[in-house]
């Protein structure tokens, strides 16, 4: 376990270095001299280096299909994008920390996508590939909005005979 494997996704501001330290599962921040200032612990073990921002300010990472965004001012995750059926792995952060780039492996091929780094949301300029994204959305809205419906009629069929549902 080699000292500088930590420094794989370092990160550098003026006279400010933050690098992950994954034997301890800390982004530390270093000053001019090395001399470690703070470390921000990570909520959960990420899969992989996490990539932090070029101001020093947020942390990407993945967790399970999960990649998360942490604050490391303040300490406090977002969830960025869920994929239950996909392994993903961070790349690197490009156009000014503001689109992440993944390998995404489903099925067992892998692929390159660019997902917006605040939301999560895919970029392509294939439009065929988002045509056949946008069409599974609506069928999975679809899915969803008739589990809804059911539950709802089954909500109601338990009301005691002639109370009206409340909204």
């Amino acid at each position: 376990a080699g000292g500088t494997q930590g420094f794989a996704n370092a990160a550098m501001e003026g006279n400010r270095l933050a690098y992950y330290d994954a034997q301890e599962n800390v982004i530390r921040f270093l000053d001019a001299s090395f001399k470690e200032v703070s470390k921000v612990k990570l909520q959960q073990e990420p899969e992989g280096n996490p990539l932090i921002t070029g101001d020093l300010s947020t942390a990407f990472y993945c967790v399970g299909g999960d990649i998360r965004a942490m604050d490391l001012q303040t300490g406090i995750a977002r969830m960025v994008c869920q994929r239950a059926d996909q392994d993903l792995y961070l790349m690197a952060l490009v156009l000014n920390d503001s689109v992440l780039c993944c390998l995404v492996t489903e099925n067992g091929k892998s692929h390159v996508e660019f997902l917006n780094a605040e939301n999560g949301l895919l970029l392509t300029e294939d439009a065929d590939r988002a045509a056949v994204l946008a069409k599974a959305l609506c069928d999975l809205n679809r899915q969803r909005q008739a589990v809804e419906s059911e539950i709802y009629d089954q909500a109601v069929s338990m009301l005691p005979e002639g109370k009206v549902p409340e909204a």
